[in-house]
């Protein structure tokens, strides 16, 4: 009777540790899987400037794709991030900062991108 109980209790433990197991099996993959999306992914830092490269405050930030707005921003410093964008898209990034506009594209590479969009 007492060899029932232990195995019982053996058997509750590895069933423990399997759901654990399990669980960070599961974990692991979706962090892969996240990673694998973010890997095809990039951002855009854009600066809004003037003709002498002084950043422009609350600065209007939209990044096209033909006439299509896919993501947009606002820099209330002069610099706004736009996230989340296809790798090896071609993008045209606007921006308004009072009467200002400005506008400038680029081939969007892996990471970060840093892009300068000089209104006038």
């Amino acid at each position: 009777m007492r060899r029932a109980a232990n195995r019982s209790s053996v058997e509750r433990a590895v069933a423990v540790y399997a759901g654990i197991i399990g669980k960070l099996t599961t974990t692991l993959i979706v962090a892969q899987l996240i990673a694998i999306v973010l890997a095809f992914q990039s951002s855009v830092m854009v600066d809004v400037a003037d003709a002498h490269r002084v950043l422009l405050g609350g600065a209007e930030v939209e990044a096209r794709v033909g006439d299509r707005v896919i993501r947009s921003c606002t820099a209330p410093a002069g610099r706004c991030y736009l996230h989340y964008l296809p790798i090896g898209t071609q993008v045209r990034v606007s921006a308004r900062a009072g009467g200002a506009i400005g506008e400038a594209t680029a081939t969007l590479g892996p990471g970060v991108n840093e892009l300068l969009v000089r209104t006038h």
